[in-house]
Parts: C-alpha cells; sequence; structure tokens
C-alpha cells in the first residue's frame, strides 16, 4: 500500500513565506514576468538583485537592468566571460575565453544580492550558476536561437 504523502514536511516556513507572496505577486500583478520579479521582490523587500547573462543577450540584460533600476532597486550585473579563463583551461581542444557561470555566482554572492536572475545563459552554464548561486535565482530570458527565445515554440515544433 502506498501511504498518501503530500510532502508538505519539505518545506520549512521561510519556504512557505517565499512561495505565498510569489503566489500574492501573481495574482496582484497579472502581467509580465519582469512585473512579477518585481512584485515578489517588493513582498519579499529584497532590495538587492543580481544579473548573470550571457554576452550575446547583453542588451536584454542591460534593459532588465534600466527596469530595475527604475523600479528601485539596486542592481548587480555580470556578464559570462567575467574572469577571463581560457577555454584550454577547462578543455583540451578548446579556444578563446570561456564563459565562467561559478566566477558569476561568487561575484554575486560578493555583491549581497537577495535574489539573482538569469538572462540568456547557456543550459549548461545555467546549471553551474543555479548550483553555485546562494541567492534564489529565476530565469527571464532562455537562449533558444532557433525560435528567436521563444522557448515556449520549441515545445510545439520539436
Amino acid at each position: 500500500m502506498i501511504e498518501e504523502y503530500t510532502g508538505k514536511d519539505l518545506y520549512e516556513s521561510d519556504d512557505v513565506e517565499l512561495m505565498e507572496k510569489a503566489y500574492k505577486a501573481i495574482l496582484k500583478s497579472k502581467k509580465s514576468r519582469i512585473r512579477e520579479l518585481i512584485e515578489l521582490c517588493n513582498e519579499l523587500d529584497f532590495k538587492k538583485i543580481g544579473i548573470a547573462y550571457c554576452r550575446t543577450m547583453e542588451k536584454y540584460a542591460m534593459r532588465l537592468d534600466e527596469i530595475l533600476t527604475l523600479a528601485g532597486f539596486e542592481t548587480a550585473i555580470v556578464s559570462c566571460k567575467i574572469g577571463g579563463l581560457k577555454n584550454e583551461e577547462l578543455f583540451e581542444e578548446a579556444k578563446g575565453i570561456s564563459c565562467n557561470p561559478a566566477y558569476q555566482a561568487k561575484f554575486l554572492r560578493e555583491a549581497n544580492t537577495d535574489i539573482n536572475v538569469n538572462v540568456g545563459l547557456c543550459l549548461g552554464h545555467e546549471l553551474m550558476f543555479m548550483k553555485k548561486s546562494n541567492a534564489p535565482v529565476t530565469t527571464v530570458l532562455v537562449k533558444d536561437f532557433c525560435t528567436n527565445h521563444n522557448i515556449a515554440e520549441s515545445l510545439l515544433s520539436d
């Protein structure tokens, strides 16, 4: 017999508070993901937002930085190429400057961000950034050149 289990014991009180405030932010805003992020950060009294972005997504990251700053938040923004790590230091056959998601996470840890936002990091780099980040991470842009970054389209076309 399978015991009925809800998983409620997996959540601490601050986890429940975060989820409740996120739920309220969604109900309150009913707008874009960016508006939802702003509402949630206000609800949670987050003051400093980190932005980790892929260099190819820089225009989007800079626009997000502008929007969040105008909304009253302090931001810390960091490109994937921070630190000048050479690809060949990681992989023998690779050339050029590597993306450095662990360093992006370190940079934002040292900036003492309350929440971090991923803007178009490559899949593996996104996973590493999330693993190394000390603050919660949300994604506002998924890089997908096949669908002009509209990841929902790839769900319908693949």
